[in-house]
């Protein structure tokens, strides 16, 4: 398995965003675009191309 389809499996995750400089944010992976770069859906709707090691899963108690 490659890691594209690895990941792949973060589809339709809830996650947290924590890129440097930034202020968190929570999100949705809605698609892998390469091996180290996610497209992430925040709460209003926008797409943004998020580093893989800015994104980090959520436990049951973080999920809003």
């Amino acid at each position: 398995m490659n890691k594209i389809d690895y990941n792949k499996k973060m589809v339709g995750q809830d996650v947290v965003v924590t890129e440097s400089k930034k202020e968190d944010w929570f999100g949705r992976v809605v698609d892998i675009l390469s091996e180290e770069v996610f497209l992430v859906e925040n709460k209003e709707g926008k797409t943004f191309k998020v580093d893989m090691f800015d994104v980090r899963s959520l436990s049951e108690n973080e999920k809003e």
